[in-house]
């Protein structure tokens, strides 16, 4: 019962002051039957430019999963611009994650996500929809986990769905996961963006339990192409039931 005390408190702090939590995220394809979890992600960008610096995108999700091969999550999404304080609600978003069938012969899990965003009436911003293909195996001590994502903006305007993944290859040591993580967007999937204009991020990440049923992530991704002093500043957290 004190951890379950701790652990709300914990997660009330972040809601309350969402600024201090700072997030991005790879989707493992595994689902626990019976499991519900509750959770915090935030971007923040650390930017050369002016206007993208400071922001601040929060989104925190109920998730349960159904079945060994099923789990279903609802997020809700915020922003906080770059010159101002105040957080506006942006989006709802409602995600779908399905285990698929082991291959026989392949050392892999496989997994398709699918989500539909709708955007908040205040950002007059299109709904959207979201697939990713996911792909994990183990090699030795360590796990290695693919995204890749098509994000389709349903808007007549809008141009082709936008590509982008995410990388993580994470090994245990006494008890807290060591990882490297990366992600990147390249733009239209039929006409990917200049090099310089696409965005990646790359660096460490470790996460630990410091409460049962608590996990907290932590790191800084790099922005490649701006350098180490940019990029993201990594803390998530996720209370489990």
């Amino acid at each position: 019962m004190r951890s379950y005390i701790m652990s709300m408190l914990m997660l009330s702090s972040l809601v309350l002051y969402p600024q201090i939590s700072w997030a991005k995220k790879v989707y493992s394809p595994h689902a626990e039957q019976g499991e519900m979890a509750l959770e915090t992600q935030t971007d923040v960008y650390f930017d050369p430019d002016p206007a993208r610096d400071g922001k601040v995108r929060q989104q925190f999700e109920l998730e349960y999963a159904f079945f060994d091969w099923w789990k279903t999550g609802v997020y809700a999404v915020y922003e906080k611009p770059a010159n101002r304080s105040s957080y506006d609600y942006t989006a709802t978003k409602w995600e779908n994650m399905f285990v698929l069938p082991e291959l026989s012969g392949l050392p892999v899990r496989w997994g398709v996500y699918g989500e539909y965003i709708w955007a908040a009436p205040s950002t007059r911003a299109a709904d959207a929809v979201e697939g990713k293909l996911l792909v994990e195996t183990e090699l030795s001590d360590w796990k290695h986990t693919l995204n890749l994502t098509l994000k389709q903006v349903l808007a007549s305007t809008a141009p082709s769905a936008n590509f982008s993944y995410a990388w993580r290859s994470r090994v245990k040591v006494s008890g807290i996961d060591l990882a490297l993580e990366a992600y990147g967007s390249a733009g239209p999937f039929d006409q990917f963006l200049p090099l310089a204009s696409q965005s990646h991020l790359i660096g460490p990440v470790v996460s630990f339990e410091p409460l049962e049923h608590v996990e907290l992530e932590a790191g800084w991704l790099m922005d490649v192409n701006a350098g180490p002093g940019y990029g993201d500043l990594k803390i998530n957290m996720e209370l489990e039931f």
